[in-house]
């Protein structure tokens, strides 16, 4: 098999080998015993590669020899009256050896990988579970700091220790559960400005952290060392979670993966549920009741198709609230479960309240017949897009100019309508402005992580 083809790969590529290798023995010893110059000439390897030629006609070019050679060799046998058979089927592999040279040497484009549905909701769980650990132990009980570890046998143990990659690898954890839909960007720069507070009581050197710190006393565990891999781990987490963070003013305040996360979080509880559980009754029995479990089912197979608009998905989020709080009402058998159903109360409950926060709008009533004008419509369906925080700060002036616009035509003479018009520009005005803050926040975030990878790593050298 392989072996084999090695060898035939080698039979074919036998007369280039060995015009390369008869180059570099002449050009040394002409060098060496010569000409006394240039010695110390050599190509790297990153320069060769730069240099190859990939097309087939640079390939031909650059192995000119073996088919030139096969050819005098095949008019040299001719020519003598003495052919053998057995030499034109080496003659022709190595003729065509710049060819195979080439269909060897293009770049292999690897197929994009095609995960299953199975396959999708297996790692959707398996990152739901990870995001657990920071979500449950990354508290204000060890000053927002990520413990080193949780052990859970023989008896449950949480190591009351971080380091600088600890805390790094916090940061990228709260922003990729932000992105995958378990919590909302305010929850994300909440948790965030907790753990820069603690980071600024730190003791440093040159502003690298110790390897070691107590979560609770904060004081760095002894010896009293700095790491230069633990260092560059967190100067590099810091500046991936800070370009993470600035890419959230543009990005849509309805995350691309609101519901899939939740859907995600309800696939855990349920496989928590269906794990079979002694009751002393000798039959084992799903830790939620039936009709419950078939409600998770329904809403997992309705988050397969989110809605797309940021009304839709509001009025989604506000009726996943209400079943929210039917299923950890009825979680009352096992702790696992409850905590379980009680992290998809709060996912849902953290991205409606924050959706609100951004999009005061969303909780008006539906705009009345007599404030439904072109332009005022028009901007409904501008806000309905989902917005960036950036366009929703820098829309305030265009939005309220189209507001007043509709006040003044209507006079006064529809009451419901102006009433809803005036509620929808104070809505507009306080998005705006909660729009303008966050993105602030964003900012000064930013650059605190950008100031805290600022590190002197000479003295490392």
């Amino acid at each position: 098999g392989r072996q084999f083809a090695q060898f035939v790969f080698s039979l074919v590529f036998l007369p280039f080998d060995a015009y390369i290798h008869s180059d570099a023995i002449l050009r040394t010893e002409a060098r060496v015993l010569i000409t006394k110059r240039r010695l110390l000439e050599w190509t790297t390897s990153s320069d060769a590669q730069r240099g190859a030629r990939k097309n087939r006609f640079g390939f031909f070019r650059a192995m000119w020899f073996p088919p030139v050679a096969s050819v005098a060799i095949g008019v040299l046998l001719l020519a003598t009256g003495h052919p053998t058979p057995y030499a034109w089927p080496l003659l022709y592999l190595w003729i065509v050896s710049p060819f195979v040279g080439w269909r060897l040497s293009r770049r292999l484009e690897p197929r994009p990988p095609r995960l299953s549905k199975h396959q999708h909701e297996f790692l959707g769980k398996i990152s739901r579970r990870t995001w657990r650990y920071f979500e449950a132990f990354v508290t204000e009980q060890d000053n927002w700091l990520p413990p080193d570890n949780f052990q859970q046998h023989p008896a449950p143990l949480v190591a009351r220790r971080t380091s600088p990659t600890n805390i790094g690898l916090g940061f990228l954890a709260d922003l990729t559960a932000c992105d995958f839909g378990y919590c909302s960007v305010g929850c994300l720069l909440d948790r965030t400005q907790k753990t820069l507070a603690t980071l600024a009581k730190l003791e440093r050197y040159r502003n690298h952290f110790y390897n070691w710190y107590d979560t609770h006393t904060l004081r760095p565990l002894l010896p009293m060392y700095v790491s230069m891999v633990d260092s560059g781990n967190l100067a590099g987490h810091l500046l991936a979670f800070r370009q993470g963070l600035l890419e959230l003013i543009q990005t849509s305040i309805l995350p691309a993966r609101l519901f899939e996360g939740a859907g995600d979080t309800l696939r855990v509880l349920l496989d928590a549920a269906r794990d079979p559980h002694m009751t002393g009754e000798s039959i084992a029995r799903p830790l939620l009741a039936t009709d419950v479990l078939k409600t998770i089912d329904r809403i997992v197979s309705e988050l397969a198709h989110p809605p797309t608009g940021l009304r839709a998905a509001f009025a989604r989020l506000s009726k996943l609230s209400s079943s929210a709080s039917e299923i950890l009402a009825s979680a009352t058998l096992d702790d696992e479960v409850r905590w379980w159903a009680g992290a998809f109360a709060r996912s849902i409950s953290d991205h409606r309240d924050d959706l609100l926060h951004c999009a005061s709008w969303l909780a008006l009533a539906p705009i009345p017949g007599g404030a439904n004008s072109v332009q005022v419509a028009d901007l409904m369906s501008r806000l309905d897009a989902a917005p960036s925080l950036a366009k929703i700060a820098a829309m305030q002036s265009e939005a309220l100019a189209v507001i007043d616009a509709a006040l003044l035509e209507l006079g006064g003479d529809d009451a419901n309508a102006t009433a809803w018009l005036k509620q929808l520009r104070q809505a507009v005005e306080e998005s705006s402005k909660h729009a303008a803050v966050r993105i602030k926040v964003l900012e000064a975030i930013a650059q605190e992580c950008h100031d805290l990878a600022d590190m002197d790593f000479s003295f490392l050298y």
